[in-house]
């Protein structure tokens, strides 16, 4: 069961009928406020403000549109998403899998009065904005949607594709590289250990850790002790090192 749909059923098991009214009434759910929940999902984990890269503004539009209805971001982004809503009624914003909505959304259309809130969704009263960081550290095909009851049915919604950090590095688009000090080489198992500087396309501190290569050549030349300057891509769920050289 997605995310979405196991809050939302959760909520209305506990939820009293009050509450259900709320939902969405005058209630308002924004990210920033408190530190949201860092539970994976198949699109994406909740970011932060200080990891973001850059800011993403929408639009929510009483002829149910959502602007612009499509977005591009690279996988390992953190995202700042502005959501404002420019209608006379409320509105949210919703991401997800396309299953994942629209699971959800017929769920609404049963239960309109469903309170729902996760740090990938958003609920906007009319001339308000909301605030929402995510980091997109899942590749492929998603999209967005305002699951208010009939509003998804009309259309609002849009797609969102998450290009792969290692089709970026393909295209030869490499993130600037990162500063860091070899503490350990295990040649045989393909890893390296690195202290090392902020990763800012990841949106990871400074700290030690241990990095699978991608080629055993390219620790050539590599020895512990070494200052170098390296990139780094998730592959798989893992840190794989692309390039590494002797930092100038």
């Amino acid at each position: 069961m997605s995310p979405i749909l196991r809050t939302s059923l959760l909520t209305l098991l506990i939820s009293s009928p009050l509450q259900q009214v709320l939902a969405h009434g005058k209630e308002t759910h924004q990210a920033g406020k408190a530190l949201p929940v860092f539970e994976q999902t198949d699109w994406g984990i909740a970011g932060l403000p200080d990891h973001a890269h850059r800011t993403v503004e929408l639009t929510l539009t009483d002829d149910m549109r959502i602007l612009p209805e499509h977005l591009e971001v690279q996988e390992g982004e953190t995202v700042h998403l502005k959501i404002s809503n420019a209608g006379s009624m409320l509105h949210e914003w919703v991401l997800g899998t396309t299953k994942a909505l629209d699971d959800h959304a017929k769920l609404m259309m049963k239960f309109p009065n469903m309170e729902h809130s996760e740090p990938y969704m958003a609920h906007v009263p009319a001339g308000e904005s909301a605030d929402l960081y995510w980091t997109f550290n899942r590749s492929g095909d998603f999209g967005f949607a305002c699951l208010i009851a009939g509003h998804y049915q009309a259309g609002m919604k849009g797609t969102l594709t998450v290009s792969s950090a290692s089709a970026k590095a393909v295209m030869g688009e490499m993130h600037a590289m990162t500063g860091a000090e070899v503490r350990k080489i295990d040649r045989e198992a393909g890893k390296i250990t690195l202290k090392h500087g902020e990763i800012l396309h990841m949106g990871m501190p400074p700290m030690t850790m241990v990095f699978r290569v991608k080629d055993l050549a390219i620790l050539e030349g590599i020895a512990e002790g070494d200052k170098v300057e390296f990139d780094v891509i998730q592959d798989q769920g893992q840190m794989v090192i692309t390039q590494i050289r002797k930092a100038p």
